[in-house]
């Protein structure tokens, strides 16, 4: 009796704190939201897209424009990504493709072929190039950097115009506006890399001309496989690219959103896993390109180009998504793991009528508000904190927690660890 009166008020104190916890997330949010906020309009998008399909219907070939627009990837092929993107950072102390393991074991599977892998240890740019003849396929894929964190915070974050420059320093590749992270794009064109890059997958595209070519990553990784993909469309290489990617964080301004979107040989899905921190950043003027896929416990859903369209029937993104990772950061942390991306994906295979998804998310009187509405629709009401996956034993006694580089430390050493590769 008295063991158990122990665990109850053991649990009575750790739900305390994570009221606390909530409680504080809630007003930061509220504070932050207080803040006036610019609306970002959306005719420029739609405009383009509609740009789009009138030069589609004029070379009659609509139909492939809205397929190409809504046609899901298969659960197969985004579980294949996730696992590349996984598989690539076991690489990471090495610049080899060749590498072993300390049992003279290759670190590649053998299904797949490397045909490239280079590590830049001063950037932490980590990105391999390979192929599957058995899934029929070319990939490239990048590892995401060890300082994200930094790298999404910093106030002096800086846009700039997209790849390599003409003598205007305007881009070559995405001219106008557009506008993207200097240093994601540094670490895809600097010290000739992009060229690098483009030579090999041109060679494999003529080599396997019938092979899918995709670009995956997780984290920052996701960013770059954005911009590479952009790149290798507007150099001409001769196929559709999509892009699959894992807790991708936003990538440039709304000019750069309206350009991608009108490109017809691009496709953009990305993944978001739960409460994951690392899609919320950085913040406005930054903004998010394709469709989101947003992981949650319950079910997966779908949101056509992030902010939905109205005109087609499209439901955006809920309300304070952006928000919601920093009322329960341990959480938000432990969210981007690429382990736990996979995990959920596996989970897809056995329930794929709740944990994958085929269709986006339609507008209907419970989403009709997007991320921008004033009104208290249902999808304005906060989730709870994902508590229990980070704590899943009640009588656990969490008193305080300290962060410590990659792990989260309660004080009567309970430990959990959070990757934030």
């Amino acid at each position: 009796m008295k063991m158990f009166q122990e665990r109850i008020e053991s649990k009575r104190r750790r739900n305390r704190l994570v009221g606390l916890i909530a409680l504080f997330g809630t007003a930061f949010c509220l504070c932050f939201l207080s803040f006036p906020q610019t609306t970002i309009p959306t005719d420029e998008s739609t405009s383009s897209l509609y740009s789009s399909l009138r030069s589609y219907i004029r070379h009659g070939d609509a139909h492939s424009l809205v397929k190409r627009l809504t046609e899901f990837p298969s659960l197969d092929v985004s579980t294949e990504m996730a696992r590349v993107s996984g598989m690539i950072y076991r690489f990471k102390h090495y610049n080899d493709c060749n590498a072993t393991d300390m049992h003279g074991n290759p670190l590649l599977p053998p299904d797949l072929d490397c045909h490239f892998y280079h590590h830049d240890v001063s950037q932490g740019t980590q990105v391999m190039i390979l192929s599957s003849v058995s899934k029929k396929y070319i990939g490239v894929v990048y590892a995401g950097t060890d300082d994200f964190r930094t790298t999404l915070t910093d106030t002096d974050i800086l846009l700039k115009p997209f790849g390599p420059l003409d003598d205007n320093a305007e881009s070559i590749l995405i001219p106008g506006d557009a506008r993207v992270h200097a240093g994601f794009d540094n670490e895809v064109f600097q010290h000739n890399l992009f060229d690098i890059l483009l030579n090999i997958t041109t060679s494999l595209v003529q080599q396997y001309p019938k092979h899918r070519l995709f670009c995956t990553g997780h984290s920052l990784g996701g960013a770059n496989a954005i911009l590479t993909a952009v790149a290798l469309t507007q150099s001409k290489i001769p196929k559709t690219i999509t892009v699959i990617n894992f807790g991708c964080p936003a990538v440039g301004n709304e000019a750069w959103r309206t350009a991608i979107h009108a490109l017809s040989n691009v496709n953009i899905w990305r993944f978001v896993h739960g409460w994951d921190m690392v899609p919320r950043l950085p913040e406005y003027p930054f903004t998010h390109v394709g469709h989101t896929l947003q992981m949650n416990e319950d079910a997966m859903r779908a949101y056509y180009l992030h902010r939905g369209n109205a005109s087609l029937g499209y439901a955006s993104v809920p309300y304070g998504w952006s928000a919601k990772p920093f009322i329960f950061i341990p959480g938000a942390l432990w969210s981007h793991s690429m382990r736990h991306y996979l995990e959920y994906l596996n989970m897809s295979a056995i329930d794929p009528s709740h944990y994958y998804v085929s269709e986006f998310e339609a507008v209907n009187s419970t989403n009709a508000s997007n991320d921008d509405d004033d009104g208290m629709a249902d999808d304005d009401k906060w989730i709870n904190p994902p508590d229990d996956e980070i704590y899943p034993q009640e009588e656990e006694e969490i008193v305080t927690l300290t962060f410590d580089e990659n792990v989260v430390v309660a004080q009567d050493e309970v430990v959990v660890v959070v990757d934030v590769q």
